[in-house]
């Protein structure tokens, strides 16, 4: 039997809606833990998300967006052309 191929997911964002999908794809199973980034402006946000989910985080969105193999963007759409262009950098 073949063994399923790891992707990194990074999801940019770590609000309501990115909490919600850390949530939901740890609970599906979709991915692991060590598979999701969590990249936020908020150092105390991202340190909640370590200790409740023991994942991996970024402050920095071209790191997060570099170490990943599928990008989501969980962010306000008044913050997506800043967001956009640091995925650039």
């Amino acid at each position: 039997m073949a063994k399923e191929a790891t992707r990194t997911v990074s999801i940019i964002g770590g609000g309501a809606v990115g909490t919600a999908l850390v949530r939901g794809f740890l609970a599906q199973r979709v991915v692991s833990a060590k598979e999701i980034i969590v990249c936020d402006r908020s150092e105390k946000t991202l340190a909640e998300f370590q200790k409740l989910y023991k994942i991996r985080t970024s402050l920095s969105v071209a790191d997060a967006y570099r170490a990943a193999d599928v990008v989501i963007l969980a962010v306000k759409p008044k913050d997506l052309p800043g967001v956009l262009k640091q995925c650039g950098k």
